[in-house]
């Protein structure tokens, strides 16, 4: 039969159970919010980029005088450089930092082999352009062919040697 007091009972032992089961499930909750927080990513700094502008100054200047088409390999390797001192820059930024000593010395020492090849990239291009102006000059100095075929003969003129006269 239904005893009305046996439902209740029942009752109780789920409410009973829920709150004790409420609980430890709540304090699981708290222990894993708390590692979450003890192992979180470390907040992203700003990189500092302004030790790259004298290597990216360079390269801009490279580009100008076309050193892109004239001095490709040296370049490249300036753009090379400069991508590597980035790559620290940001990676210690994301970790939440400033690049360490060393760090910040091999940036220093990138930008500034990457700030060279740039120079050089320029020296040649303008190497290049200085002899296709001095082949142009040439050409216009040069004498203009001539149209009569060259026959080996000497012009006319008043010879006195030993039979003459």
């Amino acid at each position: 039969m239904n005893n009305p007091l046996a439902g209740a009972g029942r009752r109780r032992s789920v409410a009973t159970m829920t709150r004790r089961a409420g609980l430890p499930a709540l304090l699981m909750l708290a222990c894993v919010v708390a590692g979450c927080a003890g192992n979180s990513r470390p907040r992203p700094v700003a990189p500092d980029l302004t030790v790259l502008e004298p290597a990216e100054q360079a390269i801009a200047q490279a580009r100008t005088i076309r050193a892109d088409e004239l001095a490709p390999e040296a370049l490249r390797e300036a753009q090379r450089r400069v991508s590597l001192a980035r790559t620290i820059v940001l990676q210690s930024a994301l970790q939440g930092t400033q690049p360490d000593e060393a760090q910040r010395v091999r940036i220093e020492q990138l930008v500034e082999e990457a700030r060279v090849d740039a120079m050089l990239a320029s020296a040649v291009t303008q190497r290049e352009a200085v002899v296709n102006a001095l082949g142009e000059y040439e050409k216009a100095l040069a004498p203009p062919p001539t149209d009569s075929p060259d026959t080996g003969s000497q012009p006319a003129s008043n010879q006195s040697g030993p039979g003459s006269n």
